[in-house]
């Protein structure tokens, strides 16, 4: 019966010894990974290699009953395919901790660059217009960001709100932080933002046409394959979608609203607005023509050109 019990139970477990003479009690099919992080959550984050009984091999051996283990530390770094190695829940839930935090430091960074960007170009709406009852100047470090914390926001820690900035990535969040921090109307910071946006799309748009010296004209440029007796049109440079920012080269999509007066919004043809507004257009095949929403692609050669169709 002792016996028996005995191998119900060591069955189930696995014991290697450490250099120095330490066992580790672990699991059954662990591997080298869970074995360093046994050893310390530390230990693990910086394993480079192990040895086993003195010979190198890879982190994901599979420990047995009397191995010796090594582990080699300094300059590792965790990578995701170690989450394939790892058998004990402990050392899976340490690597996800680690993941994480990597995560939320990349993002951290990435919304304090965006974030001082924005004060930088936006800083003398923001020092004109702010109903802040205090001179002061343009932040340029989180130090200085946290002592206009929390402003009208919810943000209290400068870190939580430049990682959610960062996380979320959106110019309309930034914008609302932006005029709750600083008290300084949304309406001014849009409207700059929507001036500075058509600014660019006119200088960009004016400097490709001199670069090549195009000539949007129906007389110089040739449609004939793509528009098949259908209507030409020629968007607005104002007029192309802020999520995509189509340039010249692109394949553009044209989507328009059913309004008489409404305005062609051109897009690149892997726009995801401009991609849904395709799938869900129900199109019939008559008399070998297209029917369906007012949409066009551009096919002229390379993909040049911002004429687009409007078929019927």
């Amino acid at each position: 019966f002792v016996d028996c019990v005995r191998r119900e139970l060591l069955g189930k477990r696995v014991f290697v010894f450490l250099r120095n003479g330490k066992i580790l009690n672990l699991a059954r099919g662990a591997t080298a990974v869970d074995a360093a992080f046994q050893i310390h959550t530390e230990v693990g984050l910086s394993m480079h290699g192990v040895e086993i009984n003195g010979k190198p091999v890879p982190i994901s051996y599979e420990l047995k009953n009397g191995d010796v283990v090594s582990i080699l530390t300094g300059g590792g770094k965790p990578t995701t395919e170690w989450m394939r190695f790892a058998k004990s829940r402990s050392t899976r839930s340490k690597l996800r901790a680690y993941f994480r935090s990597k995560q939320n430091e990349s993002f951290r960074k990435s919304g304090e660059m965006l974030f001082f960007d924005y004060l930088h170009n936006h800083q003398d709406e923001i020092l004109h217009s702010s109903y802040l009852e205090f001179s002061f100047e343009i932040p340029t470090t989180p130090e200085q960001l946290a002592q206009f914390l929390p402003g009208r926001s919810r943000y209290t820690d400068v870190d939580e709100l430049l990682t959610d900035i960062g996380k979320t990535h959106d110019s309309d969040f930034l914008r609302q932080k932006a005029s709750k921090i600083f008290l300084v109307p949304f309406s001014i910071l849009l409207a700059t933002d929507e001036s500075q946006f058509a600014n660019i799309t006119r200088t960009v748009y004016a400097a490709q046409a001199d670069m090549n010296n195009v000539s949007l004209s129906m007389k110089n440029l040739s449609y004939g394959d793509v528009l098949k007796g259908g209507e030409v049109e020629f968007a607005d440079v104002e007029c192309i979608c802020p999520l995509c920012l189509p340039v010249r080269g692109d394949t553009i999509v044209g989507t328009r609203k059913r309004s008489v007066d409404a305005q062609t919004i051109v897009h690149r043809s892997e726009c995801s607005y401009a991609q849904e507004v395709l799938k869900n257009a129900k199109y019939h095949q008559k008399n070998n023509g297209v029917y369906g929403y007012n949409t066009g692609i551009d096919r002229s050669e390379n993909g040049n050109g911002f004429a687009w169709t409007s078929e019927r």
